[in-house]
């Protein structure tokens, strides 16, 4: 699966619907960037997050976004959560889905842990 902005792109130059400009490179690939997020199973009716993260990209100075599952989410849900599925936002009308931002995650799994830690060495 690839991100929206690379799929997009791909749809214009297959179907000859690039982008007019004056500028050069106006309808080039965007730069990208690697982001991390977390694949999640569902264990019963528990969904619990993976322990290896899944590689996604995301265009260079955006933010990208996980797939989160709501605890609504049933089984059949449950592709939409693992491998590159997981690596966008979801529909806006999937009310068991919660789209996490990278800058988030970024927050949470890197910040937080270092303020724990100095709290704790204080």
């Amino acid at each position: 699966h690839l991100p929206e902005e690379v799929k997009q792109w791909y749809q214009r130059r297959v179907r000859g619907t690039c982008a007019s400009c004056t500028e050069d490179n106006c309808n080039a690939l965007p730069a990208l960037t690697d982001y991390s997020c977390s694949p999640y199973t569902l264990d019963g009716e528990t969904w619990a997050a993976g322990d290896t993260a899944v590689t996604c990209k995301k265009e260079t100075g955006t933010h990208g976004f996980c797939k989160t599952p709501k605890t609504t989410a049933v089984a059949a849900d449950v592709n939409k959560y693992t491998g590159q599925a997981v690596c966008m936002k979801c529909p806006e009308d999937d009310a068991n889905c919660f789209s996490d931002s990278s800058a988030r995650a970024i927050m949470t799994g890197v910040i937080l842990p270092v303020v724990a830690f100095l709290y704790a060495l204080f």
